[in-house]
């Protein structure tokens, strides 16, 4: 097993994603696309716009992914990275342990 070194910080947000369908979907749905806009991604969800910017700006604040807006465009894109990784093995890992 691998170990990481990981912040309270990091800790407290990763903990919200694995807690929230909502986060969960989102984190998947950047896991299969790299790159969505914000609207792609609460439709492909079912979230509002609000909750979903929420979380993904606090998985930004962590270095999970990056946010861009644009004028007219605001897009989140997952960032490679120790804590991206992470959160997909832990997912999958939660996953199989409940059956889905």
């Amino acid at each position: 097993m691998e170990s990481f070194e990981v912040s309270p910080k990091e800790v407290a947000v990763i903990s919200t994603c694995f807690s929230s369908k909502t986060c969960r979907g989102l984190f998947k749905a950047l896991c299969r696309e790299k790159k969505m806009n914000i609207t792609a991604l609460t439709r492909k969800v079912g979230c509002t716009n609000r909750k979903a910017t929420t979380y993904l700006r606090a998985l930004a604040n962590i270095g999970v992914v990056e946010e861009e807006i644009t004028p007219g465009l605001h897009t989140f894109t997952l960032k490679n990275g120790r804590l991206t990784e992470l959160i997909k093995e832990t997912i999958k890992i939660l996953e199989e342990l409940k059956g889905e």
